[in-house]
């Protein structure tokens, strides 16, 4: 096989080897394989001169026949040649052409071959393919149900803490018994803080700041603010990222906004009314942007009228400021009245 470029034709040396191999074997053991330059390129004329023998890439031993003293003749030869130039065969075809020279076959008989060696390794990885998305596909529907029914547990557990919470609540308050609640608020607690913030689906988030809602209301009315206030700050952690993940939401405001009051309304009970105040702002942000977005909404004006209500006793009994509490009493009753001509 000779590798064939106007390097390999100007090396005496590689010619020398050719005609070697000519004498012994015969000049149609001999295979060509065409990487640059152009074949018989120095026996055209160029502008009627001559040859061109820079771009010639075939040795003389390889462009002439031998005579029968073994010297090189004046008739030309017909050397095959695989051309692995882009321009010609190109690197596969010129592979094929070469393979079918040295198995002695025909260059079409070898390219149906190697078309159906292409067609089974196609089929083979389409097959393969198919398997591996069937195999991924159930493996993907097994994790989601697996999921679905991981998140239907939860949703029964935590819908379980919020109706004990709520429920007995409603129970033990008028009998003075809230400390009955103490055991279920620490499984609850436990359960909530193993769980990242992060890994919860909105609806969790709902459950687990509702749960810290009502178990810090209860510490509150058993006077342990400290308690309280740990269990509002959860809660304003939950419905944070709630809001933060859909803040258009009304329902995801609303949540929020009940967190900023019980932290609003904690502070207020001891004794820090600057962060009761800031608090109770952005409670009053909130409903306002509850009711930009449903104007039709009473509950959200309800909030609203609460939140100019809360600013205006701590305005009145805190800060001393009589005509500050009363702007914000008179857009109280403002929105209090709204709510009641419509549902008298």
């Amino acid at each position: 096989i000779v590798l064939c470029s106007p390097a390999a034709a100007a090396s005496r040396w590689v010619n020398r080897e050719i005609m070697e191999f000519k004498k012994l074997r015969g000049e149609r053991q001999i295979l060509s394989v065409i990487l640059s330059g152009e074949p018989f390129a120095s026996d055209r004329s160029v502008d009627s001169v001559g040859g061109d023998e820079a771009q010639e890439c075939f040795p003389p031993a390889l462009r002439f026949k031998l005579g029968k003293n073994n010297q090189l003749t004046k008739t030309r030869a017909e050397p095959l040649a695989a051309d692995f130039r882009s321009q010609g065969d190109g690197a596969r075809r010129g592979t094929l052409k070469l393979v079918a020279g040295l198995l002695g076959i025909g260059l079409d008989a070898l390219i149906e071959r190697d078309l159906q060696r292409k067609m089974r390794r196609v089929t083979i990885v389409t097959a393969t393919s198919i398997a591996a998305t069937l195999g991924m596909s159930l493996l993907t529907y097994e994790a989601i149900n697996a999921r679905q029914a991981a998140e239907r547990n939860r949703g029964e557990a935590e819908g379980l803490i919020e109706f004990m919470l709520t429920d007995l609540r409603d129970k033990l308050e008028p009998v003075g018994r809230l400390d009955v609640l103490d055991a279920v608020g620490e499984k609850a607690v436990n359960y909530y803080d193993r769980q990242k913030l992060s890994d919860m689906s909105s609806d969790a988030l709902g459950r687990r700041a509702r749960s810290f809602h009502l178990l810090g209301n209860i510490q509150n009315l058993q006077g342990n603010r400290d308690d309280a206030q740990g269990m509002f700050d959860r809660a304003a952690d939950a419905t944070h990222d709630m809001l933060e993940r859909d803040v258009e939401n009304t329902e995801r405001i609303y949540e929020h906004s009940q967190s900023t009051y019980w932290k609003g309304l904690l502070s207020w009970q001891r004794g820090e009314y600057a962060a009761a105040e800031r608090a109770f702002h952005e409670y009053k942000a909130l409903a306002e942007k509850l009711v930009a977005a449903e104007p039709g909404h009473a509950d959200w004006k309800l909030e609203l009228a609460f939140a100019y209500s809360n600013l205006g006793t701590l305005n009145l009994n805190q800060f001393k400021a009589p005509e500050k509490a009363l702007a914000l009493f008179e857009l109280a009753l403002q929105s209090f009245t709204q709510i009641s001509e419509k549902t008298p």
